[in-house]
């Protein structure tokens, strides 16, 4: 009896560990979902680094090489909207301030 106890305790922490192995992935997926629900976290957070991008391929290559990340930023977006739709996360509307009157 003893002998299992021992046994059981030991197999407790091998199970802690893998759970907690498996809770890195899965907090990182939330916080993706958080940033795809609202689209002012979305872009207000990656647009910046899409225009670095840009910015940066222009002043290593020029203008050239700059409008052919037109294709890349599109499917970006394409990507952005194609993880909104395979996790099934629904955009939340921008709220309106209902307290004033639009005179």
């Amino acid at each position: 009896m003893i002998k299992y106890s021992f046994y059981q305790s030991l197999r407790i922490w091998q199970l802690r560990m893998a759970l907690q192995s498996h809770a890195t992935p899965y907090l990182v997926q939330r916080a993706i979902r958080w940033l795809l629900v609202s689209e002012w976290r979305t872009w207000g957070l990656l647009g910046p680094l899409v225009v670095f991008a840009i910015v940066n391929v222009f002043l290593q290559q020029g203008w050239g090489s700059a409008f052919f990340t037109i294709p890349a930023v599109v499917a970006f977006y394409a990507g952005v909207e194609w993880l909104r739709s395979r996790w099934g996360v629904k955009v939340k509307a921008l709220r309106r301030n209902r307290t004033t009157s639009d005179k």
